[in-house]
């Protein structure tokens, strides 16, 4: 009992769950990056909201779902990779989802804000990372 009431965290690596779970969502919805068909609906849809370079900007944000994803599962690159979701989660949040945060726009604002949280927190020594930071100088 006296754990759950204490000030300090639990466990110093809990980050790394939502580090790696965010990541594999992000792989999942990134995917279709290969698939010509579901990209060119894809900017289709970009279009209709007037998102520049429509089949250009689709295949960047799946491209950024992509390999950010696996950035964030490795855990290398893992701000520049939350930086990048960050930007990209934004833009479907209040453009193509409309600001609609407890609607359509839900799922897209949670990961927006993980990746924010997954940004500011400390980097857990999970992560690679953490591992090449870590090794000491051969000099």
């Amino acid at each position: 009992m006296k754990s759950l009431l204490k000030r300090e965290a639990i466990w110093s690596h809990a980050i790394c769950i939502l580090r790696i779970w965010v990541g594999i969502i992000f792989i999942w919805y990134g995917r279709n990056f290969y698939d010509t068909t579901k990209m060119q609906r894809f900017a289709d849809f970009l279009d209709g909201y007037n998102i520049p370079l429509p089949l250009f900007s689709a295949y960047l944000s799946k491209t950024v779902e992509f390999f950010g994803g696996w950035c964030l599962v490795c855990g290398l690159f893992t701000r520049i990779a939350c930086i990048l979701m960050v930007i990209n989660m934004t833009v479907a949040t209040f453009i193509t989802q409309r600001s609609d945060l407890f609607g359509d726009a839900i799922h897209t604002f949670l990961l927006l804000l993980i990746s924010v949280v997954i940004f500011f927190s400390a980097l857990d020594r999970l992560t690679l990372d953490a591992q090449i930071r870590l090794k000491p100088n051969n000099q």
